[in-house]
């Protein structure tokens, strides 16, 4: 936050899984990125599952029964959290659209007037709401935070 570059700064924080977080809102629909099907290297019918079903029989069928369900990547999986810090920040705001994965790519693709990669982050929506670009940066200078309860290295 110090350094020269801060000003220009949007840094994008988040997980790639929800981490076993409880979450009550079920996963909602999502527009799928393209028309290929997924499918499981182990689980589908091939030379790889027969070679695999003579040395691990009982893993070739739980991927089988894994393969077996969805094959769309149509659906959003649990929620996970994101933070995004930046001067252009809005202090306290907590963003209640829905974001994914590829709002990070709709950012870049927006921000470079770059063409999509697939339909899903054709349809996303960026993290601006989540920006003030407009006024001056909230957090041009970085703000004072409180000292660690616990020095580094101490634990």
């Amino acid at each position: 936050m110090h350094g020269k570059g801060w000003p220009g700064t949007v840094l994008i924080w988040l997980y790639d899984e929800h981490g076993g977080y409880y979450d009550h809102v079920p996963p909602p629909a999502a527009i799928a990125p393209d028309d290929v099907e997924g499918r499981s290297l182990t689980g589908s019918p091939g030379r790889l599952q027969s070679a695999l079903r003579l040395v691990f029989p009982k893993k070739v069928k739980v991927e089988r029964n894994l393969d077996a369900g969805p094959r769309r990547y149509d659906r959003y999986g649990f929620r996970v959290p994101a933070v995004l810090v930046s001067p252009f920040a809005r202090p306290g705001y907590v963003c209640s659209e829905v974001l994914d994965h590829t709002s990070v790519l709709k950012l870049v693709e927006q921000k470079w007037n770059l063409p999509p990669l697939t339909a899903r982050d054709a349809a996303a929506a960026a993290p601006l709401s989540a920006l003030d670009l407009t006024g001056p940066p909230a957090f041009l200078e970085p703000p004072s935070l409180p000292k660690s309860a616990l020095p580094w290295g101490s634990w």
